[in-house]
């Protein structure tokens, strides 16, 4: 993850979200669960610069908008 997102910022595009979808039928081979999205998160805080570093946002079930998650593990 960190050397596509550095590739992307080479690119001058700037990752903004690590989008940890909905469920939704048909999507489970694309899907990690949120202990992964945090885990890549961790990896990613510290090991790059902070431009570079996505937001982390979960689609939550019947939400009626995304939730910015920040992991309390840095």
């Amino acid at each position: 993850m960190k050397a596509h997102i550095q590739k992307l910022l080479m690119c001058r595009v700037k990752p903004y979200y690590l989008y940890q979808c909905d469920l939704i039928s048909g999507s489970a081979h694309l899907r990690a669960s949120v202990r992964q999205g945090i885990e890549i998160m961790t990896q990613l805080r510290g090991h790059t610069t902070g431009y570079a570093v996505p937001q982390y946002v979960i689609d939550a079930p019947a939400a009626a908008a995304r939730c910015p998650s920040i992991p309390t593990t840095c």
